[in-house]
């Protein structure tokens, strides 16, 4: 094995993949245990058709209020443009 791309993996590190994904492990975890990159395990999970994983990182969102009420606090931000107003001086 040259690590070179195109280079098959042997039957039995293929074997070892499939068995700690189905484990549930990280790309990671396989990756240490297999003695590669987790790029090396993306890769070879893909071309090996497994499903793809979501992602671990959950991102809650902060809620927000509405934009009517972010932006329409009651009081104008600005003074009226006297030109829309007859106030030209």
């Amino acid at each position: 094995m040259t690590g070179k791309p195109g280079s098959q993996w042997p039957e039995a590190k293929l074997a070892k993949l499939r068995e700690l994904d189905a484990e549930g492990l990280s790309l990671k975890e396989m990756a240490r245990r297999i003695g590669c990159s987790e790029h090396t395990i993306s890769r070879q999970r893909r071309h090996l058709g497994l499903p793809v994983r979501p992602s671990p990182i959950q991102i809650q969102p902060e809620p927000r209020e509405p934009a009517t009420q972010r932006f329409h606090r009651g009081a104008s931000t600005l003074p009226p443009l006297a030109s829309l107003t007859g106030d030209e001086r």
